[in-house]
């Protein structure tokens, strides 16, 4: 512990400047994390993982679903087993991955990809630049 590190849940570690594992088995590092929910991880700058077994890395990250990840700058992953990664990207739906910048999965198993991306649809895919499914 150190620095305003808080380790509240059952084992439980925090480790950096004002990060909190409030969930059982849960793992806050870096600065300004909070790992919040069962078996969570939260690393990097001010990053959010309180889904159950969710992990969240980078800076601004958040992962609020079930088995979710979001990485990168700026990423949320919103919905169980929902992934985000890159530079402004967000899944939100179940299963569904957002990858690249600006990039949004919003239907169910959606995967957009590439730059300003957008996947709505069940099933949908979109990648490359300014695409939409």
């Amino acid at each position: 512990m150190a620095c305003g590190a808080q380790a509240l849940g059952v084992c439980s570690e925090a480790e950096g400047n004002s990060t909190v594992a409030s969930g059982d088995y849960s793992h806050a590092e870096g600065l300004g994390t909070l790992a919040s929910s069962l078996a969570s991880h939260a690393e990097g700058y001010v990053t959010q993982a309180s889904g159950p077994a969710s992990h969240s890395e980078g800076s601004g990250a958040t992962a609020l679903g079930v088995y979710s990840h979001a990485e990168g700058q700026s990423t949320s992953a919103e919905d169980l087993a929902a992934h985000a990664e890159g530079f402004l990207t967000r899944a939100q739906s179940f299963a569904s991955h957002a990858e690249g910048s600006g990039a949004r999965a919003i239907g169910l198993h959606s995967h957009a990809e590439g730059q300003l991306t957008r996947a709505d649809g069940i099933n949908a895919h979109a990648e490359g630049e300014l695409t939409h499914s």
